[in-house]
């Protein structure tokens, strides 16, 4: 391998286009590469076995070889481990990424928060050929259903507004207002040291349509709130913690799911 490291060094010395250095990997460096994966894999074993059949998915009958897309996702598994294993982080890769994130990441939210609400994604740095754009496929490949209960009420605040309610009807003002915040409709009252709905004198975000929604939560029953607010509604908040914006639970979660 060390040779072949001193011949694409040798390449990238040139003035070559995208396309050629294309080309050059195509035709020169993977050739000799697969030369050394193939007698790794099949070790001269008869009857030989083509690329092809090695490449196949282990779903059509093959081993699954060197499959770019599987490959990719687990280089940017890598990545996301910075974030949610920082004990095996390098030291200068995890502040960079986060600082990166945090441009993302709505305020006072930690930076990590985005990945957990998928609402947040669409910004200027997340476009297809960007690295967060592969993090976020990464992250969104594994499928986890988070459970918010056990979050701060800081950092329910911070959510969708939909995040906090259990049902509420399809053609409801909410499903084309995805980005609404929980804070434009709840509030934490410091006198009274709980969570409750603003008053009509509060809002300042869609004051109409909020008006509507607290009459459909309080009279009509069309919509249902999550049962774990109620805990923040009916005692009294623990302000040390409660008033902090965390995402501790989430990322235990993620850990669990062996991330």
């Amino acid at each position: 391998m060390s040779k072949h490291d001193k011949q694409v060094k040798l390449y990238s010395s040139r003035h070559l286009s995208l396309r050629g250095r294309a080309t050059v990997t195509n035709t020169l460096i993977m050739t000799k590469i697969w030369s050394i994966i193939y007698d790794y894999v099949w070790q001269n074993k008869r009857p030989l076995v083509s690329y092809s059949q090695l490449s196949l998915p282990l779903s059509l009958g093959g081993i699954g070889l060197l499959q770019p897309t599987a490959q990719h996702l687990v280089l940017q598994i890598r990545h996301l481990h910075h974030l949610f294993r920082p004990n095996n982080s390098p030291p200068l890769v995890r502040p960079h990424f986060k600082y990166h994130m945090n441009l993302i990441t709505p305020s006072p939210m930690p930076p990590e928060m985005s990945f957990f609400v998928p609402e947040w994604h669409t910004h200027p740095l997340n476009h297809p050929t960007s690295i967060v754009n592969a993090c976020y496929h990464a992250f969104d490949h594994f499928g986890i259903k988070f459970d918010f209960s056990r979050c701060s009420v800081a950092t329910l605040l911070q959510l969708p507004l939909h995040y906090l309610l259990i049902s509420y009807p399809a053609d409801h003002w909410l499903h084309r207002h995805i980005k609404f915040l929980a804070s434009n409709f709840f509030t934490y009252d410091p006198l009274l040291r709980r969570l409750r709905l603003q008053v009509e004198t509060e809002y300042t975000q869609k004051p109409t349509l909020c008006r509507k929604l607290k009459k459909e939560i309080l009279e009509l029953r069309t919509v249902q709130l999550q049962p774990y607010l109620f805990d923040h509604v009916v005692a009294d908040v623990d302000e040390d913690l409660q008033l902090v914006p965390n995402i501790i639970t989430l990322v235990n979660q993620l850990q669990h799911n062996h991330l």
